[in-house]
């Protein structure tokens, strides 16, 4: 039976791993923040469990699975901390990135950037008890050298925006409404799949009203992940589309998934998102495949009204997340800036000037595309990490001007 000494011994061992890791030498600061704020998480933790055996069987059961829960979701972030200091990662992107995440929530917001051996880039949206002001992204270790890639995080610091601004609770209402009207539009199909409800008030009936509730949490998911594409749109431009096509194309699993848009469907609707704001590419989404369904009818059919209900809020997810950022002054990438920055990296040079994050790598995106068509171009590994140096020294040299200002 777990004891109060043996589930102490346990938080202790986890205690002593972090003090490990505390006297690593980090680049910045926040991990080691990160580290003291999991050891005051444990303290917390052994002080609930004291004198476990005169509970209840009750408590006593509720405190000992706390107590693996803290060990288990501890264990995971201190893991991302670690592997934080990897030279896998692009050091010289934390700065600027960690300035994108401040104006974007506030000042007291702090960053870790991870590899992660994972190829789906992640984020724990500040939503950790343990580290509430605390952006943590993962980014593929296979990919997290690589500068082109990185866009995919302007996602995944979408997820703090969405979260830290109660989007879900503003967008849930018109949502509802949404995904209401077009279960009206298809209530012959309804009627077919689901007899229960055949001929009922969809206002009224209980079992309706379940159906409607599935989709119109399936739809609030969507409208999350194309909320977040969009963020990554307006940060790094071109970049994003191009970062997005490179990881997802022509899909990762084909299986559709509840939480996530339809794949082929999503990238249509991120191109012609991008053209609103000028950033065209031919056939963009024609280099995505379709993710299949299942079998089940009716999934597929609560599939089918959560992603119309979405379609009919895209303008206005949009709207949101270009007004946010640019009453943060976040600014999307300048063509002009991006034009100049090619042109340096063409010489073979850094760029010499400030440059926005959005606009490097942008630029670097443009310079490997133009570079496809050039008969002496060199693709290969030692192209990519001439690439890579390019944007990260231009990326050094930004910071350094606006330090300098």
């Amino acid at each position: 039976m777990q004891t109060e000494n043996s589930a102490k011994a346990k938080l202790e061992r986890i205690a002593q791993q972090l003090r490990i890791v505390k006297a690593t030498d980090f680049s910045y600061p926040d991990c080691e923040i990160a580290i003291e704020q999991l050891l005051g998480s444990i303290n917390k933790t052994k002080g609930k469990i004291d004198n476990l055996e005169s509970r209840s069987p009750q408590l006593r059961e509720a405190l000992l699975r706390e107590v693996n829960s803290v060990a288990i979701h501890t264990t995971q972030i201190l893991g991302i901390i670690v592997r934080s200091s990897s030279t896998r990662n692009a050091f010289e992107f934390y700065n600027p990135f960690l300035t994108i995440c401040k104006k974007a929530l506030d000042e007291n917001c702090k960053l870790i950037l991870s590899s992660e051996w994972d190829y789906t880039p992640f984020t724990f949206p500040q939503n950790l008890e343990e580290l509430p002001n605390f952006v943590i992204i993962g980014l593929p270790a296979s990919e997290s050298d690589n500068t082109l890639v990185f866009p995919v995080a302007g996602h995944e610091l979408g997820h703090s925006i969405w979260s830290k601004e109660g989007l879900q609770t503003k967008f849930q209402p018109d949502l509802y409404r949404r995904v209401l009207e077009v279960f009206v539009e298809n209530r012959s199909k309804l009627d077919e799949l689901f007899p229960e409800v055949a001929n009922a008030d969809l206002n009224a009936d209980m079992f309706a009203q379940h159906l409607i509730s599935i989709s119109v949490s399936q739809a609030l998911s969507y409208c999350m992940e194309l909320y977040c594409d969009f963020v990554g749109l307006c940060i790094f431009g071109e970049s994003f589309l191009r970062a997005f096509e490179y990881l997802i194309a022509p899909t990762l699993s084909g299986q559709r998934s509840n939480r996530y848009p339809e794949n082929k469907n999503r990238a249509k609707i991120i191109s012609e998102t991008a053209n609103k704001i000028g950033i065209s590419i031919e056939g963009y989404d024609s280099n995505f495949k379709s993710d299949t369904q299942g079998k089940n009818k009716r999934e597929n059919f609560l599939q089918d009204m959560a992603d119309l209900g979405t379609n009919r809020t895209i303008d206005e997810l949009f709207e949101v997340a270009k007004n946010h950022l640019a009453g943060r002054n976040i600014q999307s990438p300048n063509d002009q800036e991006v034009q100049k920055i090619k042109s340096s990296f063409e010489r073979g040079i850094p760029y010499s000037a400030e440059a926005g994050l959005g606009s490097l790598v942008s630029a670097a995106w443009t310079y490997v595309e133009n570079s496809k068509g050039s008969v002496n171009a060199n693709l290969g590994r030692e192209h990519q990490e001439l690439v890579n140096d390019l944007v990260l020294k231009s990326a050094e040299i930004a910071e350094y001007a606006e330090y300098m200002r």
